[in-house]
Formats: structure tokens, C-alpha cells, sequence
């Protein structure tokens, strides 16, 4: 087995990652699937005091269909987003897209996060907001583990889901 052969077929490296622009990557994986990940500043519902603290949204998309048990690609995309907190002390929301496949996406994104978050250099809190028996949205923010603001960040997410769901 080649050398580059040896790297494809062992999980625990992440895919080559390129810099698309600031705080955009993207990434091709053994099946040829292009992903695309990209971190954007987001002040929307969540008030972390006042905005007082950094608050960013990220997405991630596949260009075509994929295999979602390939893990080097969970690697990859927690790999990118340790890199983000290394030069950021700040909130990361992730939203999965409510459009009927959401709980899955949500599902594998714990997966990824479970498994890769080793050295449990973040934290994740998650909360699920039912609109009706087809409409829910899965939420998650993530932040360091030794941020200063750990405290803060919890109490604001939690305060801004019950806002949410209050809302008639």
C-alpha cells in the first residue's frame, strides 16, 4: 500500500484543507464529494450580552450526495472548527436546516463531535425547539472549554431558547 493510499483509508487524518477565503474551506474527499465550511460573524437571536462577546454561525455542504459514514470527513470538519477556536474566543451557533432531514444531520453532527472532541477542548450545548409534529429545529452552540465567558454563554443560550419558545 502506498503512502497516500495508507492516509485514505485511515480515518483519524483529516482531508486536505484548503483556504478559500478568510474564514471559508473546502475540502475533497476520497469519492471526489467537494465540501465547502465557512464561519460568519451572526448577532441574530442570540443576544450575548449585549454582543459583548463574539458570536459566529458556520455551515458546511457537501456539492453532491456522500457517504456519511465516512468518518475522515467528521475529522475534517471538527478539525476546521478547533482550528476557529485556537484564534477565537468566541460562541459558534449551528443550526441544521429545517427541512425534513434535520434530526439526521443533527445526529451525525453529535456523532462527529462525540468522537473527535477527544481532549474535550469545547463545549457543545444543544436544544431542539418544536414548532409542531413536523417542525423542529435543532440548535447548538459551541465554545471553549476555558473561555471566561462559559458561564455567561450558557445562561444567554438557555435564556434565548425559552425566549423562543415563549414567543406565541
Amino acid at each position: 500500500m502506498t503512502k497516500s493510499n495508507q492516509e485514505e483509508s485511515n480515518s483519524s487524518i483529516p482531508y486536505k484543507i484548503e483556504i478559500v477565503f478568510e474564514n471559508s474551506f473546502r475540502f475533497t474527499t476520497s469519492q471526489d464529494v467537494n465540501y465547502k465550511l465557512s464561519f460568519y460573524p451572526f448577532n441574530s437571536i442570540i443576544g450575548f450580552v449585549n454582543n459583548q462577546i463574539p458570536c459566529f454561525s458556520f455551515d458546511f455542504e457537501p456539492d453532491k450526495k456522500t457517504n456519511s459514514k465516512n468518518a475522515r470527513i467528521g475529522k475534517t470538519i471538527i478539525s476546521l472548527i478547533i482550528d476557529f477556536f485556537k484564534n477565537n474566543d468566541a460562541v459558534l451557533f449551528y443550526l441544521c436546516n429545517p427541512d425534513g432531514k434535520q434530526h439526521v444531520r443533527n445526529y451525525l453532527f453529535n456523532k462527529w463531535y462525540d468522537s473527535n472532541n477527544g481532549d474535550n477542548f469545547f463545549i457543545k450545548e444543544d436544544a431542539i425547539l418544536t414548532i409542531d409534529e413536523t417542525n423542529r429545529y435543532y440548535f447548538s452552540i459551541i465554545f471553549r472549554k476555558d473561555s471566561k465567558n462559559a458561564k455567561v454563554i450558557i445562561e444567554s443560550f438557555k435564556s434565548s431558547i425559552n425566549e423562543l419558545v415563549d414567543k406565541p
